[in-house]
Order: structure tokens, then C-alpha cells, then sequence
């Protein structure tokens, strides 16, 4: 395995425990036991900081730092429709999140399987990833090559949402 994978491994199982701890309001040091009265009133016991529920985890966000996609092909420009142009962002983990849209230029319609953009290097998945999409306002998927392409699939290819996009970058 590949460090870049098992990277993207801890990065989910962090990101699944941080999950786990918002949803049970963090740690308890509360004895659902020792507590009936709490759990006559239909309570579980168990109690939950208003910090942690305040912070929907305790776990602090990431802030991150986004890129603009600003190269693309003669049938494709980044910015369109009212949604944020087209960017990327790297998380500490390895994640590459993407948002915002890519939408066709000119009078020509871009074929399906036509090459949208690149991704850089260090932004590219190990493996090819075929992500669903908004494309039109229908159901679409754009594939995103391990060389960086990414390629329109299926769906309308007027604009293609990015936004909610992520996949473990390691190349």
C-alpha cells in the first residue's frame, strides 16, 4: 500500500470518529446508572459539553485554502451560471475537495468523454474516479484520470456542478 493511500485511510477514520464523537455530544464521564432520575425522564444519562455541542464535534475546522482552476479547454470556461468559478483545495489529509462550475463556451457543445481541464500535480487521485454530478440539472458524472483529466461522462454538457466533489489526491 501506498503512503498516500494509507493517508486517505486515517484521514476517514479521523474524520469518522470526529463524527461519532458529535453525534454522542464527545466523550461522557456520566454513568447512565448512577443517574435514574435523567433516564426516568427519558434520558440516556449520558451527557454532552456545550462545548462540544456547540462545535458540532469539538474538532476544530480546517480552513482551506482554495486554488482557482483557471486553464481549461476551447469548449470550457471555469465560471458560470452564479455559482463559485471553478477551484480546488488540498487538506492537511490528502483530500482534494473541489467546488464551483465549469461551463461550456461558444456556440459549440462539448462532446461527452471531451477533456474539461487538467488537475496539477499532487492534486491527482491514484486511480481513475468517476464522480455523480449536477450537469445541466440533471444527473451527470464527470472522470477524473490519474494523469489529472478530468472528462465530461454522462449527463448535459452545458455546466457541470463541482461543488461536494472529493477524492484522496496523491499524484
Amino acid at each position: 500500500m501506498t503512503k498516500s493511500f494509507l493517508r486517505c485511510v486515517l484521514a476517514f477514520v479521523l474524520w469518522a470518529l470526529c463524527l461519532t464523537l458529535a453525534f454522542a455530544g464527545g466523550p461522557s464521564t456520566s454513568n447512565p446508572v448512577s443517574n435514574p432520575a435523567q433516564i426516568s425522564q427519558g434520558g440516556t444519562g449520558a451527557t454532552a459539553s456545550s462545548a462540544a455541542l456547540a462545535n458540532l464535534g469539538g474538532a476544530p475546522a480546517i480552513a482551506l485554502t482554495w486554488t482557482p482552476i483557471t486553464s481549461t479547454t476551447a469548449s470550457w470556461t471555469y465560471s458560470g451560471f452564479g455559482f463559485n468559478d471553478a477551484a480546488y483545495a488540498k487538506d492537511p489529509f490528502g483530500i482534494v475537495h473541489l467546488r464551483g462550475v465549469f461551463a461550456a463556451s461558444g456556440a459549440a457543445t462539448p462532446e461527452l468523454g471531451a477533456a474539461i481541464t487538467t488537475m496539477p500535480s499532487g492534486c491527482r487521485p491514484l486511480v481513475k474516479q468517476r464522480v455523480p454530478t449536477n450537469s445541466g440539472g440533471a444527473f451527470g458524472s464527470i472522470e477524473i484520470g490519474a494523469d489529472g483529466a478530468i472528462l465530461t461522462e454522462t449527463g448535459a454538457v452545458n455546466y457541470i456542478l463541482l461543488d461536494g466533489i472529493t477524492y484522496c489526491g496523491g499524484q
